[in-house]
């Protein structure tokens, strides 16, 4: 072992207490490391960037350092994509299987993330109800082989062996866990209510919300004058009454949220806000168009309770857009609905006037039927009585 390099002041009895010198500032140095919590995740990306410099000693070390932190990592990801277990000190999720923030290093992908947190999920959430067909132990040893070939640094194998172990715990998962007939009457529930394909549904539910409305601002009590997201649920039971969905029994998975919380109606002249500045709307970069309110007034959101195992097949972001999908189409079936009572107002007008008014419009403006019509945009014809528009 080659003999400590002393510095050319100290003396050669100075050697012991150079060594308890160094000692000391190791020891500090070792407490102040144990004193700050270092999340694996910014410990790795510390050590990979320390790592890129041009001096080639120093690099080595923080390679070597960072490559044996990311094998301590993959061990406890092992744990938890292999057997959905959660390490008690430091685990990399929660129990709901959500990654922690600092957990995941920086160079993983959103992709990786993800699927992490659904083989996770998946693994664990099939070991605690104690299915009757838990995951096969060769391929538990086939997922471990490939997680020991690689690191997180080398971030396109990383994702490649990740979206390989989701697909194959999503296969298994098809053929053990779900059956084909619950994601068939998820998916026909989703078509009928998210996708308006329940046409006599949606136009149910759009007259009681507009009813609902009416009701509270014709209420005198300031209490009745609130619409609750308990009022919502009421007029969905109500919409369904009558209906195809009155027996449908995953109607009592369909629920609104109201992120703005209870509200109180408003006239439309009053809803209204300020007028918006059209040249500085043409300057700044365009606003994300949403229809969430159209249907209420307020930000609404339509969504589906999923149980288990079915939470394993759709995801809060399918169902988020699908409340965006429902936003949309609602929104056209209200504007669609209105311009039609509209139209059915002005025809059954029209058609109140009579015969004998036409006959006055066709003397008054056409005169002997041989001039243009210039004073009315009306004529009618006087032995059919058909009104035309010109």
């Amino acid at each position: 072992m080659p003999a400590l390099r002393l510095r050319p002041e100290e003396p050669a009895h100075a050697r012991p207490q150079a060594a308890r010198r160094l000692a000391h500032r190791l020891r500090r140095g070792q407490r102040r490391a144990l004193a700050e919590h270092w999340p694996p995740g910014p410990l790795i990306d510390l050590l990979l960037t320390r790592s890129q410099t041009g001096i080639h000693r120093v690099s080595a070390i923080y390679s070597r350092l960072s490559e044996a932190v990311q094998r301590v990592w993959i061990a406890q990801l092992q744990a938890l994509l292999i057997h959905g277990t959660l390490s008690p000190n430091d685990p990399l999720a929660d129990k709901n299987y959500a990654l922690l923030d600092g957990a995941v290093p920086s160079c993983v992908s959103s992709q990786s993330r993800d699927s992490i947190t659904y083989v996770g999920r998946a693994i664990g959430t099939v070991k605690a109800a104690k299915w009757e067909k838990q995951f096969p132990q060769d391929l538990a040893r086939e997922h471990t082989k490939l997680l020991n070939s690689v690191l997180p640094q080398d971030q396109y194998a990383f994702d490649r062996i990740i979206a390989d172990i989701r697909t194959a715990v999503s296969e298994w998962l098809w053929l053990n866990v779900l059956t084909h007939r619950d994601v068939e009457d998820a998916v026909e529930s989703l078509a009928n209510y998210f996708l308006l394909r329940n046409g006599e549904f949606a136009l149910s539910l759009i007259r009681e919300i507009e009813r609902l409305k009416l009701s509270r601002l014709t209420a005198r009590a300031v209490p009745s004058t609130m619409i609750r997201e308990q009022d919502l649920h009421l007029a969905l039971l109500r919409a369904s009454l009558g209906t195809t969905a009155q027996q449908d029994p995953s109607l009592a998975h369909l629920h609104f949220k109201m992120p703005a919380g209870p509200i109180r109606p408003l006239l439309p002249s009053l809803a209204t806000g300020p007028a918006k500045d059209l040249s500085s709307s043409l300057s700044q970069p365009p606003e994300p168009t949403t229809f969430d309110d159209l249907l209420l007034g307020t930000p609404l959101v339509l969504t589906y309770n999923v149980t288990w195992p079915l939470d394993l097949f759709l995801h809060a972001s399918d169902l988020q857009v699908y409340a965006v999908l429902f936003s949309y189409l609602s929104a056209l079936r209200k504007t669609h609905t209105r311009v039609h009572i509209c139209w059915t107002a002005l025809s059954n007008a029209q058609r109140a006037r009579g015969g004998a008014d036409a006959l006055a419009v066709k003397a008054v403006t056409c005169g002997d039927g041989k001039r243009p019509c210039k004073q009315r945009h009306l004529c009618f014809d006087r032995e059919e009585g058909n009104g035309l528009v010109r």
